[in-house]
């Protein structure tokens, strides 16, 4: 007898679209900057802070408009304060958590019955280290990564971007991500899309629109 409380389950989408930040990984600003306080303990959190966070700064790398080496000559420049590049890049790598297990799972769990596809805004530094670290990235079959294609959400060319690569319509998709913003965007596109609040509310809305994977 069928269960009466999903009478009307969806087929899965033809391809899922997931942030990695905030769904997979949590990036925890924070450990990043203590990590550069321990290397640099005359500066101060928040100097820190503005410097590596500023929007026109992080908005270059992250687009892809500034390499890696870049980021690091104009933020230690800014900084005013010498730190070397491997330095910096295991401070700027500290703010990444290890990914979500039961994420992973279902990520893998997902293998042969829906393209999966990383969608991120991100920089070179941090998927190099969590290509290094982790196994995550080799689960997706398709990886746009901002500061590959030059562009990032919520602007409308990265989902294209997205689509193009998974040659599939946006009704046919779903977008995964934990800001407002980006699902707003990607909804006005027509992709169908959920902003992630959490791992156990994830599987909640997945289990009542598509069933257990």
């Amino acid at each position: 007898m069928p269960n009466s409380r999903f009478p009307d389950r969806n087929p899965l989408p033809a391809a899922v679209l997931f942030d990695l930040g905030g769904v997979f990984i949590d990036v925890r600003v924070e450990d990043g900057l203590s990590a550069f306080r321990s290397l640099r303990p005359e500066l101060g959190r928040e100097q820190i802070r503005s410097v590596l966070l500023d929007d026109g700064l992080l908005g270059r790398y992250e687009r892809g408009r500034i390499g890696s080496r870049a980021f690091h000559a104009e933020a230690v420049r800014r900084l005013g304060a010498p730190v070397s590049f491997p330095d910096f890049v295991r401070c700027w790598g500290a703010m990444l958590a290890a990914p979500d297990r039961r994420m992973t799972g279902f990520l893998r769990r997902l293998d042969g019955r829906a393209l999966r596809v990383a969608l991120s805004n991100t920089n070179e530094i941090h998927i190099r280290c969590i290509g290094q670290k982790y196994r995550l990235l080799g689960h997706f079959d398709r990886r746009i990564y901002s500061y590959a294609c030059g562009c990032a959400k919520p602007e409308p060319g990265i989902y294209r971007k997205a689509l193009d690569a998974a040659a599939a319509e946006p009704a046919a998709c779903l977008f995964v991500d934990d800001r407002a913003e980006n699902v707003r965007a990607a909804r006005r596109m027509g992709i169908p899309s959920v902003r992630f609040t959490g791992s156990g509310a994830f599987f909640r809305f997945w289990e009542e629109r598509f069933g257990r994977v």
